[in-house]
């Protein structure tokens, strides 16, 4: 996303996404006055319902066609609205540069939309780097115009060092909210940093992102495998009889993340970096187009 035809492409995917909204689930219990639904009761424009009058009630909440109706004092009430908090973990590890179309590279612009979704749509986003160590990219930031400032942060992102699940496990957001993590899910500690969001009151989304040489690799003779993280290497013979083997290894290691997902009620989604971002944004957020 460094020159003109790809400032050109990043218009074009923003406004693919124009319509969508970040859906969550959860009535909010905590956040500034905004337009999600909140558990209280407040001044919106969502009618809720009356209760009887009480001493302190603000006069000009009371209902008087009911009151010439019945003889009885009732106020309105309308449904509390907030902000909703979003959380984003990019994965930034070495593992995410890899593949073709490659992995960081959809990631980031994954990310960069549902940023721009959540700015737009008048909610409050934090942004996190997830590797060794943690890095907070923006906190709490508020309104369209911090999209820009994220999006050059972002632009000098580089993938770099170990997947650190650690880090989320260990860090403080802030209330309730929604969470996003991007990730090839390569990392240990995935079950605690969801355990953690979970028990926050976070509701979360996992989108993993793996590319099409990562599910089905199609080498065939000796080959020798390096793990971007460690280095460590490992001599292969890749034959039709191991590629078999290796394709169910890799069905298994899915299914092992989707059930990890699925006991803590979290939103598991797969998607290959062959697929368009646009479709993964909507999945992530829960809308199916």
């Amino acid at each position: 996303m460094d020159n003109l035809s790809d400032n050109l492409a990043l218009g074009h995917f923003l406004k693919e996404i124009e319509q969508l909204i970040v859906f969550t689930r959860k009535r909010l219990v905590k956040g500034d006055a905004g337009s999600r639904r909140g558990k209280g009761r407040g001044i919106s424009l969502d009618f809720h319902g009356h209760r009887g009058y009480l001493p302190g009630d603000d006069i000009r909440r009371v209902d008087w066609k009911a009151y010439s109706r019945t003889g009885n004092l009732y106020v309105r009430e309308y449904t509390e609205e907030r902000q909703l908090q979003v959380n984003i973990f990019l994965d930034s590890s070495a593992s995410m540069d890899f593949g073709s179309p490659n992995k960081w590279v959809l990631a980031r612009q994954v990310a960069l939309g549902l940023s721009y979704i959540t700015l737009k749509q008048g909610d409050k986003l934090s942004f996190y780097v997830l590797n060794d160590p943690i890095r907070v990219i923006r906190k709490q930031a508020g309104g369209k115009e911090s999209f820009y400032h994220l999006l050059r942060q972002v632009r000098e992102l580089k993938p770099a060092g170990p997947t650190a699940f650690s880090g989320i496990t260990g860090s403080k957001l802030p209330g309730s909210g929604m969470t996003f993590v991007i990730s090839d899910l390569f990392g240990e500690g995935l079950p605690e940093a969801l355990d953690h969001l979970c028990s926050g009151g976070q509701e979360v989304a996992v989108l993993h992102l793996l590319s099409p040489q990562e599910t089905d690799p199609g080498y065939e003779g000796e080959w020798k495998f390096i793990d971007l993280e460690t280095g460590e290497a490992r001599p292969v013979r890749l034959d039709q009889r191991t590629r078999a083997i290796y394709r169910v290894k890799v069905n298994e290691y899915l299914q092992n993340c989707a059930a990890i997902c699925r006991r803590r009620g979290v939103r598991y989604v797969f998607g290959s970096t062959g697929q368009a971002p646009v479709a993964l944004v909507a999945a992530a957020t829960g809308i199916r187009r």
